[in-house]
């Protein structure tokens, strides 16, 4: 991530003929431009935590803890961020980054002073589920849901999974949740 911030900022990609220093990575390095892109600004985010890039070069965290840690370091909390830095690399030592993702948004809600309520409505709005039709007519299901959401559906999934469970079906777990879903839907 440091070479990347690097490059970044020299300037050097403009020479080489490119718009970006993301155009320039995806076109060298064979990358998707989305991904070459999220490099480049996690990079320009990691600028501004050094304890984050540290414990990323010596291996000590993940890029997922990274991530966790810098996006949500916007500039309006970028200042709040740096104080909890060190504890918060600490703690991505230590655990998961899922488990890393919650103690960080607790902190950024108690920051933006809502408790998180100003994108609750938001990350509703964007709950998306699809089923189409492919070949041969079996559906293609697809979405994306705010994590509240979530948590219901996995709640309810569960629950009839296991009655079915209960019920004596053998199945495994995919082909139970397939019939949960069946069964919700009729």
């Amino acid at each position: 991530m440091f070479r990347v911030g690097e490059y970044d900022r020299s300037g050097e990609w403009a020479g080489q003929g490119f718009r970006s220093a993301a155009s320039a990575i995806a076109g060298r390095c064979r990358m998707a431009p989305g991904v070459a892109g999220a490099t480049v600004r996690l990079a320009r985010r990691l600028e501004h935590l050094p304890e984050t890039a540290n414990a990323f070069e010596k291996g000590e965290i993940s890029r997922q803890h990274v991530e966790m840690i810098a996006l949500p370091c916007t500039r309006e909390r970028r200042e709040m961020l740096q104080g909890l830095e060190r504890e918060l690399v600490d703690f991505a030592r230590i655990s998961n980054p899922v488990e890393l993702r919650a103690v960080v948004k607790r902190q950024t809600d108690a920051f933006d002073g809502d408790g998180g309520a100003g994108s609750d409505g938001d990350e509703y709005i964007k709950n998306r589920v699809n089923l189409s039709p492919s070949f041969g007519g079996r559906g293609v299901l697809n979405g994306s849901l705010d994590p509240e959401s979530t948590e219901i559906a996995i709640s309810a999934l569960d629950a009839m999974m296991a009655a079915l469970k209960r019920e004596g079906d053998t199945r495994e777990w995919p082909e139970r949740r397939c019939a949960t879903v069946s069964s919700a839907a009729s």
